[in-house]
């Protein structure tokens, strides 16, 4: 029974890694700009390239309405299926934000899994300090459990949305 099944979960497993070789991810990345769309979310004068696990993204514009709010050099978007991830790296906030002024991204890593398929899972770290959490798709609701610099607690508007917690400081919004 073993001996039958080995060679067809190698095939299947085989066949498997070369789908997602092959797929097509640019197609995937221009979904996702439509679906931010909808939030008013806006990516521009990106340039992608695509490799065989993943697509690049390098220096993008992020605009909310006509509103420029960032800028980011890099970003990376693997695709398995079973297991997704976003990795951003160098991301600078527009001037006109008063609030976010002097805070970079230095990396931001959105994940998603088959598992939990109305979740995704975020790791952040920057001049700010680190954050991770979860923003739950299903309840529109974002949980972020913030380590903060001093950088970041200096600036009294992003403080008052935090809750203290002795794991650090808590973000909970509804969207």
């Amino acid at each position: 029974m073993i001996q039958k099944l080995g060679p067809k979960l190698l095939w299947s497993l085989g066949f498997f890694i070369i789908f997602m070789i092959l797929l097509p991810k640019t197609p995937l990345w221009y979904a996702l700009e439509s679906q931010l769309k909808s939030y008013n979310i806006i990516i521009d004068d990106e340039r992608i390239n695509e490799n065989l696990s993943s697509l690049e993204i390098t220096q993008g514009t992020l605009y909310f309405g006509n509103m420029q709010i960032a800028r980011m050099q890099e970003a990376t978007l693997s695709v398995w299926l079973l297991h997704n991830t976003l990795s951003i790296n160098d991301l600078y906030f527009a001037n006109s934000l008063k609030m976010l002024q002097g805070i970079q991204i230095k990396s931001a890593i959105l994940a998603h899994s088959i598992i939990t398929p109305l979740t995704l899972a975020i790791e952040a770290s920057g001049s700010f300090g680190s954050l991770e959490g979860t923003i739950d798709l299903q309840t529109r609701k974002i949980l972020l459990t913030i380590k903060p610099t001093a950088v970041l607690k200096q600036n009294s508007m992003i403080m008052r949305m935090l809750k203290k917690t002795k794991e650090g400081y808590l973000y909970a919004k509804t969207f």
